[in-house]
């Protein structure tokens, strides 16, 4: 895998959305892109694979500062955040117009061949 630089991810306002709700599909959608089994993506975020399952598994998926029943910890999402952009991925927000989803972080010329 190239070195894919990290930039910092602010997960509650990216460009301009608020990412307090975010779709399970969304991240598998990711884990996919990044190339990563559950367990891989688990094990570079720091949580456990368990968690990474129930969140792909849930559906819509509510943000919460402070430990809420139902909800995911803003700490769980940007650890998931920041390992999919070490491998290269990000999540997008849901905006106006578009639904939410999970696209490359660089280009497919700058990526290479193999991704």
């Amino acid at each position: 895998m190239k070195n894919i630089p990290v930039k910092s991810y602010d997960t509650t306002a990216v460009e301009g959305a608020v990412m307090g709700i975010f779709d399970g599909r969304q991240l598998r959608a990711a884990r996919a892109l990044a190339g990563l089994s559950a367990a891989e993506l688990a094990k570079a975020a720091a949580v456990t694979p368990r968690t990474v399952l129930r969140l792909e598994a849930g559906g819509v998926i509510h943000v919460a500062d402070k430990l809420r029943h139902g909800h995911v910890s803003r700490e769980v999402l940007d650890k998931i955040v920041e390992a999919l952009a070490r491998h290269g991925v990000e999540l997008v927000p849901e905006d106006g117009d578009r639904g939410a989803g999970a696209r490359w972080v660089l280009a497919r010329a700058r990526r290479g061949h193999n991704v």
